[in-house]
């Protein structure tokens, strides 16, 4: 039996010459490494994409109000040029009514 049992142990270690069982072991760890990795960078890559269409989200705000502010003194300035045309029409026709009257 002791032989048989040699025999065997023999047989196990003579059945895979190439090791070609661990090459396959291995072969299929890098696989699920290289998926590991591709999940992470994927996920790195969705992050940052995220984070960056926030800042652009953030700039384009930002640079939003500034125009509103920007328009919103335009046309008080509009506004004041208005009043002032405005002032000068009521004087032009005081100063008409004046020159009849003399």
């Amino acid at each position: 039996q002791t032989s048989a049992n040699a025999n065997t142990d023999t047989i196990s270690v003579d059945d895979d010459p190439l090791n070609v069982k661990q090459l396959a072991l291995n072969f299929d760890y890098l696989i699920y490494k290289i998926n590991d990795r591709i999940k992470s960078l994927a996920e790195e890559t969705e992050l940052s994409v995220s984070n960056k269409r926030y800042n652009v989200e953030v700039f384009i705000e930002d640079e939003i109000q500034s125009e509103v502010v920007k328009f919103k003194d335009l046309n008080d300035q509009l506004d004041e040029l208005l009043n002032d045309f405005l002032k000068v029409q009521q004087i032009d026709m005081i100063v008409k009514d004046f020159k009849q009257r003399i």
